[in-house]
């Protein structure tokens, strides 16, 4: 690969670690892909998440770190993408050890703002917490990067593992 070529990186990120709070700050260098953006009439297409997954990787290929959610058919779809690719794709989730705090977290999220999305959040890991970050832990298409406390930096984490992944794709 020329080492001039853009490279971009696709996270893949679990509700909740701060995705779109570090886009807002990150000055349009990193693009918070929103899943809600996919509901037409409240609901979302069936293959909402071909559509998704198409558009990340474009706008990965041009260079961009995209943040998008995990759900499992997103990262199905995009590890279709991983052969032949001029990007990354790697998943950030807590570890099991801070289900507690994960669940207070999205809960005082949804109490501020009651949002559909956020209440999905809540709801969606206060019923399958272990079984969301197992899933996300055993698959071995990514990297993974999990969260051991509750006090992290985001932004700092993104910007290590984007030089992380530039290093190795320039060696």
């Amino acid at each position: 690969m020329n080492n001039c070529q853009k490279h971009g990186l696709i996270v893949i990120g679990y509700p909740g670690i701060g995705k779109s709070t570090v886009a807002k700050s990150s000055c349009g260098k990193i693009i918070d892909f929103e899943s809600s953006l996919f509901y037409i009439n409240d609901k979302r297409q069936p293959d909402w998440y071909k559509i998704y997954a198409k558009q990340a990787t474009e706008l990965a290929k041009q260079g961009y770190m995209v943040l998008v959610s995990a759900h499992k058919e997103v990262r199905d779809e995009l590890a279709k993408y991983i052969p032949n690719s001029n990007f990354d794709i790697g998943t950030i989730a807590p570890a099991y050890n801070l289900e507690k705090e994960w669940i207070h977290k999205l809960r005082d999220r949804y109490e501020a703002d009651s949002t559909t999305k956020n209440f999905a959040a809540y709801t969606n890991i206060i019923e399958h917490y272990h079984e969301n970050i197992t899933d996300m832990a055993s698959d071995s298409r990514f990297s993974h990067i999990f969260i051991n406390s509750m006090d992290y930096e985001l932004g700092k984490i993104l910007h290590n593992l984007r030089l992380a992944f530039n290093f190795e794709r320039i060696k």
